[in-house]
């Protein structure tokens, strides 16, 4: 499918799904170089507006925040970024995808940009990321948004896990879908058979796998304590939204959250990891309570 009959689908499943859309008008594909590194981002149009830039999680792309930004560009410069490894951006030469390495390429994205009064979101992974990119740049942020991020260890494996460590290499986009389905209960495999071609890629064999960089994979485990400086060092407002199924914030993780005096906790409920896709509605509610926006 093409970029446009793609975008086309994720409107009408945004539609069934109640999202408020004021321009269903694609995302402009933009890119640029940080620390020899082409990253792409969504340019979600806006001009005069006040700027957003989103991050996504780890093995996924810009467009997990696609429903969330059909409502949002009505209020915002929505700038959605592809990770290092992730989406349409390039694979890092040195196989550097420490969370510390990612901010830096933020850092860099919100000075190309030359972005100022920012509200930067991430979700997981991207969570982390922004609150350390959000560190290193104080003066430039609004606002701070973290979305289901793993701020401690967990007793168990999530479902993510589950996802990234099996099979990667699949004969048909439907045989894919049908395996990521397993992993979250709340999307249909005939559904997601779409949405997963943002992340996926036809080898030249004909089977299908994922576009993230299989380096990935090998991530070593995060360092936790460092998140946990930034977030002492951030002084904007911040929200962290939990899920209220399969979530990858701890209670002990919360409990530490609700010590910060910046930051305020909003849990969505019929959602799991994939906050903003499983529950739009309520993801958005939230966001605008936060933001101080109406309801119109």
């Amino acid at each position: 499918m093409t970029y446009e009959e793609l975008f086309a689908a994720a409107v009408a499943e945004a539609r069934r799904k109640s999202v408020r859309i004021w321009d269903d008008t694609p995302p402009v594909n933009r890119s640029c170089v940080v620390d020899g590194v082409r990253l792409h981002f969504l340019d979600w149009g806006g001009h005069g507006l006040p700027p957003m830039l989103l991050i996504h999680g780890a093995m996924v792309t810009a467009h997990v925040w696609d429903f969330f930004s059909m409502e949002m560009r009505q209020h915002f410069r929505i700038y959605a970024v592809n990770l290092r490894g992730h989406g349409d951006s390039a694979w890092a030469p040195d196989g550097d995808y420490s969370r510390a390495r990612m901010a830096a390429d933020v850092v860099e994205l919100l000075q190309h940009l030359d972005l100022d009064q920012v509200v930067l979101i991430g979700h997981s992974l991207g969570g982390s990321v922004g609150a350390l990119a959000a560190a290193e740049e104080p003066a430039k942020m609004r606002a701070l948004g973290l979305v289901d991020s793993t701020l401690l260890p967990g007793p168990r494996p999530n479902l993510m896990a589950g996802l990234v460590n099996g099979p990667d290499v699949f004969a048909t986009i439907e045989e894919f879908a049908e395996h990521a389905a397993r992993f979250n209960p709340r999307r249909r495999a005939d559904r997601l058979a779409l949405s997963l071609q943002w992340n996926a890629r036809q080898r030249e064999d004909g089977n299908w796998t994922w576009k993230y960089d299989p380096a990935l994979r090998q991530r070593r485990a995060p360092d936790f304590e460092q998140v946990w400086t930034a977030l002492g060092r951030i002084t904007c407002p911040t929200l962290f939204i939990r899920a209220a199924e399969h979530s990858h914030a701890t209670d002990a993780a919360v409990d530490r959250l609700r010590t910060l005096r910046h930051v305020r906790l909003a849990e969505v409920p019929e959602a799991g990891h994939n906050v903003m896709g499983d529950n739009p509605l309520v993801f958005s509610q939230a966001g605008r309570n936060f933001l101080e926006l109406g309801a119109g």
